[in-house]
């Protein structure tokens, strides 16, 4: 990134080229399979679609949670680098996880309209959280409502 510009401001060739030299695309031939052992539920891989549709579910120009990436980024990489993802997704389903540091949010207070600043029901908590986990949380639900 050049000194001074934001992601907003860079070029769609330059924030391709950034999203597939930080994901690197796996090639080593391990798939990842659904499993059956200790007495876990056997899943199914997150397919290409489920990805896409959930995706495109994210809303862009939202404030990112404490891992700092925007909602942007996870579309682009989505569309260009895609292995990545479903890699890094269907290795979560598999082990039946949710990765405790995505359970976390950043709350904001935001101060409602024509409010008495110092009363505590003057402000309206919004939280914040990683843009990775709102992905992997949207294929849940999708299947969860299937």
């Amino acid at each position: 990134m050049i000194s001074g510009e934001t992601w907003g401001d860079m070029p769609p060739e330059r924030k391709t080229a950034i999203i597939k030299k930080l994901y690197a695309t796996r090639n080593d031939g391990i798939p990842f399979s659904p499993k059956n052992t200790n007495g876990k539920l056997e899943v199914r891989y997150i397919t290409e679609e489920e990805l896409e549709q959930a995706a495109a579910d994210i809303k862009i120009g939202k404030t990112p949670g404490l891992d700092g990436v925007p909602p942007e980024t996870i579309k682009l990489t989505v569309q260009t680098n895609q292995q990545w993802i479903l890699d890094v997704l269907n290795h979560l389903m598999d082990a039946q996880i949710f990765p405790r540091d995505w359970k976390v949010a950043k709350i904001v207070l935001l101060p409602k309209k024509r409010r008495d600043l110092e009363a505590p029901s003057s402000y309206r908590p919004l939280r914040l959280l990683n843009t990775l986990s709102k992905l992997y949380e949207a294929v849940i639900k999708m299947r969860l409502t299937y």
